[in-house]
């Protein structure tokens, strides 16, 4: 999946009375005496109008660490479309509070060192829901950083973090991972060619009706496209579905009608029924994860000072592979911990941490996204599935040829008893046959292309 690493281009820090932009760092928390917050600013003029965001991080450099309190990330008054240059010290020290915060009481920032912060996980989580919205109404995303007070802290002391003005190359960067818009109705017309190329079509009606819509450029004799689906592609009844009852040429009669005429208007036709081959798509999803199908993810976390076993999985993090720890931030070396899963947003790690461990690491994997098939065919629903990098082609093909393999089980309602020999087509066991080589196949090729945990870094 393409992912774009954007650096700042403009910070500051402001007390509410000061708002200081040309510091070298950029304090967030405080002292005893004053309350400091940050906005950064990006340009998102390289995300493309059409990105599916599926993960916003935020990468800072800490030169001093703070103490006595927490910190959390959320969007700059709000929105995180505003332009904090222009604020008054006021407003930018308000626009800073923690409305809709994207992260809660990170400890991360008690530790020098170069931090990756997770705002958002998983098409539909709120930063990048938000980050999308930025986009559409400009090209400029901002976000705030304030502190948390922990009740009964005495130590206390802001942290600062490396701004624009800083001699280094370690500046503030957010790290976009997104997917070019993909369309259901694409998988659903690629799967539909998988199974018979001659049996999808994509044409535009001529003749609009509910009941019998007609296309003049569709010459197939009689009866060619009886008991194919008829699918409506925009306009009013786009998403709308029927099957068809039988066909003349360049007449279709449905066997329910549509809600009303469609008009003149793009449809395609498919062997299946659209929300059943949705459907075989999520259980592929479903499936196939976390072995075979998945974003690989990686999240860090200080380990707090009376060294708990349990930790919080970040909300989108679907399976743990690997845990370990390592004695600062700026240290190479990692050393891995057993741990186990209590639950779907926790893990256990086992015995007690050494006392010189400083970061968690836990390595695994985000499930793609799923489409909703019980109203699937809105055609807006999108997924992190097609990526555009050839190296994972053999993924998409996995997921089609597995949601194949289920569209040709379901035909037959007993499928957990198998039909005697014999009582099935000769081709129909063939087929299911080819299907589950090739699905093997093409869990070698996927195992093969390298997407190991080892790698997870590096993506």
């Amino acid at each position: 999946m393409p992912t774009l690493r954007i650096p700042t281009t403009y910070d500051a820090d402001c007390d509410g009375t000061t708002r200081t932009s040309t510091g070298t760092t950029l304090r967030v928390g405080y002292d005893g005496t004053t309350t400091y917050r940050a906005a950064i600013q990006f340009s998102i003029a390289t995300l493309p109008a059409s990105a599916d965001v599926s993960r916003v991080e935020l990468e800072v450099t800490v030169r001093t660490p703070g103490s006595g309190t927490t910190w959390s990330v959320g969007p700059y008054n709000s929105t995180g479309q505003g332009d904090p240059s222009g604020d008054t010290a006021a407003n930018f020290y308000s626009y800073c509070s923690p409305v809709g915060e994207f992260l809660g009481k990170t400890r991360l920032l008690r530790c020098t060192g170069r931090h990756r912060l997770v705002l958002g996980l998983g098409v539909g989580a709120t930063a990048c829901t938000v980050l999308e919205t930025a986009k559409a109404a400009g090209n400029v995303f901002t976000v705030a950083i304030h502190h948390n007070l922990l009740t009964g802290a005495t130590d206390l002391a802001y942290c600062e973090l490396e701004a624009n003005d800083y001699d280094g190359d370690e500046l503030p960067e957010l790290i976009i991972t997104y997917n070019e818009t993909t369309l259901i109705g694409t998988l659903l017309a690629a799967l539909a060619q998988r199974i018979d190329r001659t049996r999808y079509q994509s044409s535009i009606l001529t003749t609009s009706s509910a009941t019998v819509p007609a296309d003049t450029s569709t010459l197939h004799r009689a009866g060619y496209w009886d008991e194919h689906w008829m699918l409506m592609t925009d306009a009013t009844y786009i998403g709308a579905s029927r099957q068809i009852a039988s066909w003349t040429p360049s007449v279709f009669t449905l066997a329910k009608a549509f809600p009303g005429a469609p008009g003149a208007k793009p449809y395609e036709l498919y062997p299946f029924p659209p929300d059943l081959a949705t459907r075989a798509i999520n259980e592929a999803i479903t499936e196939l994860f976390p072995a075979f199908v998945y974003l690989p993810y990686e999240y860090e976390c200080l380990v707090a000072n009376e060294r708990q076993q349990y930790y919080d999985m970040p909300s989108g993090m679907g399976w743990v592979g690997e845990v370990d720890w390592r004695a600062a931030v700026t240290s190479p070396d990692w050393s891995p911990v057993a741990f186990e899963r209590v639950d779907d947003t926790r893990i256990r790690v086992a015995g007690r941490l050494p006392s010189e461990a400083k970061v968690l690491r836990l390595r695994g994997r985000q499930q793609l996204t799923k489409f909703d098939y019980a109203d699937p065919l809105t055609l807006t629903e999108v997924t992190e599935v097609l990526y555009p990098e050839t190296w994972d082609a053999p993924v998409v093909e996995l997921l089609l040829a597995y949601a194949e393999w289920k569209l040709h089980k379901w035909v037959f309602v007993d499928w957990d008893k198998p039909p005697a020999p014999g009582t099935l087509p000769p081709a129909t066991y063939r087929k299911i046959d080819f299907l589950e080589k090739e699905i093997t196949r093409l869990k070698r090729a996927v195992g093969r292309r390298g997407r190991r945990m080892s790698e997870v870094r590096n993506i």
